[in-house]
């Protein structure tokens, strides 16, 4: 059947599990030379979009960035202050100068005074690369990863020498993850976190499938994700299995691994009980996503009905001016020295007092008034009233298609994403053994992955859950009152559900 020849296999792990990559990386050179014996490709996938996989010349950088990091996460933590000196004199030695191709060549021929130019040479980089990265270690994407990026520069070079292509499966770049997620700034937003989650989970089912097919249309081959965020493993394996099933991918095997290391294992808690609580984050950032929404347009409601009140109390200011008591003069000195007392006679039955006039309307109309703009101060008056309802009339108009934008996006939220939370939320609770593995170290600190990525493959269509007739009526849904079908777990449970973040070394699995 379709799919015999192809497999999926993610390693979901902590970004900075330095020990975790080292397992990873010690089997996929046990599955690379075993896909080679039959005729199989090896395909890596990682939690970044195709434009920002490393090239092969960026490997250098990468390694002497994460050295830096590395260095930065060691010092900090000893109560110390990162400094250009100190990290000289401990890694010159741990640089990877190969993308330095403007060093002096250097033999056993080579003079004392030449190898004493080469190793300013190379103080000259390590302090412009220092400088050029510091303000980057202290950010929440980066802190406490430098030994774990080492691991991962390693096994990056070893899949670029063994001619292992490297894919990115995340739909969303890293500049506009980075923008959306941090605004800029060096801390993850957790609102911004959980809007993006459903767009980042179904891109990487979908391209893993669109890989995979690739594979089965050649020779077949294992597409390995590495380095994922746990929280996604499980909503990223409903949409795999779904894009699989109508590519007709029947007997392609899928594998999710989640690497939980001994400090994420509470009291009274197991691998297993961590590893289910990880993959429902993202379930979570969903329903949160969700409250989100409705909670904006309860506040547009709010905002409209509180404008629309102020317009219809403000529109009758403009007849009052006639009625304001005293002589042109006089009300022309009171516009001037006391403007404030003016706008309380105007807006003594304005309930909202900032949408009401302010002192600035007086004073333009002062200003309209001696400038000639109207034939005496009262006219000046109503014309700024008038200008100023106006005014108020367009923010109604644009809080009214505020509250339309934010009644659409619940809508659509509803249609798709809430469904789509209760079907990783069923596939969780019902999860099969053959493809949820969790893993955690021995007794010797070591992962073992032996086994991973082999063995008798089962149907997708069987081990997935999948209907081979359908692959979208899974959960019961109810009609809502504007014909939109809504989910029936989600209406029950999304009041008791709370946007709660994750530990930051699973928020979104996000990484750049």
């Amino acid at each position: 059947m379709p799919g015999e020849n192809v497999s999926f296999v993610a390693f979901g792990q902590f970004h900075s599990d330095q020990t975790a990559f080292q397992a990873v990386h010690e089997q996929l050179k046990k599955m690379h030379t075993a896909l080679k014996a039959e005729g199989r490709e090896l395909v890596l996938g990682i939690e970044h979009s195709d434009q920002d996989v490393r090239k092969p010349e960026t490997l250098a950088q990468f390694h002497n960035e994460s050295l830096l990091q590395k260095y930065c996460d060691e010092t900090r933590a000893r109560g110390g202050v990162p400094n250009v000196a100190d990290f000289k004199v401990k890694h010159i030695n741990d640089m990877d100068w190969s993308g330095q191709t403007h060093f002096l060549k250097v033999d056993s021929t080579t003079s004392a005074s030449d190898l004493r130019f080469l190793e300013r040479q190379k103080a000259n980089v390590m302090e412009g690369h220092f400088t050029a990265h510091i303000k980057e270690t202290v950010k929440d994407v980066n802190v406490g990863r430098g030994a774990a990026r080492m691991e991962e520069a390693a096994l990056l070079r070893w899949a670029s020498d063994n001619n292992v292509p490297i894919r990115g499966l995340d739909p969303i770049s890293d500049k506009d993850k980075s923008s959306r997620l941090t605004g800029g700034g060096s801390r993850i937003n957790g609102s911004a976190l959980e809007e993006v989650e459903y767009e980042r989970v179904q891109g990487m089912g979908k391209k893993g499938a669109e890989i995979m097919k690739g594979l089965a249309d050649k020779n077949g081959g294992c597409l390995v994700a590495i380095n994922m965020g746990p929280a996604h493993l499980g909503s990223m394996e409903v949409v795999l299995g779904e894009e699989l099933a109508r590519q007709s991918l029947d007997k392609a095997q899928v594998k999710m691994c989640v690497m939980v290391p001994p400090s994420a294992i509470g009291t009274g808690q197991t691998p297993e009980k961590v590893s289910d609580e990880f993959m429902r984050h993202t379930m979570k950032d969903m329903r949160g996503a969700h409250a989100q929404l409705e909670d904006r347009v309860k506040e547009c409601q709010l905002d409209v009905q509180t404008r629309e009140k102020s317009v219809s109390q403000v529109q009758g200011i403009a007849s009052r001016v006639t009625g304001l008591v005293g002589t042109d003069t006089d009300l022309l000195k009171m516009m001037k020295d006391n403007p404030g007392k003016v706008t309380k006679m105007l807006n003594y039955d304005v309930s909202d007092k900032s949408l009401g006039l302010t002192e600035k309307v007086i004073q333009k109309a002062v200003t309209r008034f001696e400038s000639g703009q109207a034939p005496d101060v009262r006219a000046a008056l109503t014309t700024e009233v008038q200008n100023h309802v106006r005014k108020l009339e367009e923010g109604l108009e644009v809080s009214r298609e505020d509250l339309d934008v934010a009644q659409k996006d619940v809508l659509a939220h509803r249609a798709t994403v809430l469904p789509f939370a209760d079907k990783v939320e069923q596939r969780l609770d019902n999860k099969p053994g053959e493809i949820y593995k969790t893993f955690t170290p021995g007794s010797g600190g070591q992962y073992d992955l032996s086994g991973v990525g082999t063995g008798v493959r089962k149907s997708v269509r069987d081990n997935l859950g999948i209907s081979s007739t359908s692959t979208s009526t899974s959960l019961q849904q109810d009609m809502g009152k504007d014909g939109t079908k809504v989910s029936t777990r989600s209406q029950m449970q999304l009041t008791n559900t709370s946007a709660t973040t994750p530990p930051k070394e699973v928020v979104g699995g996000f990484k750049v």
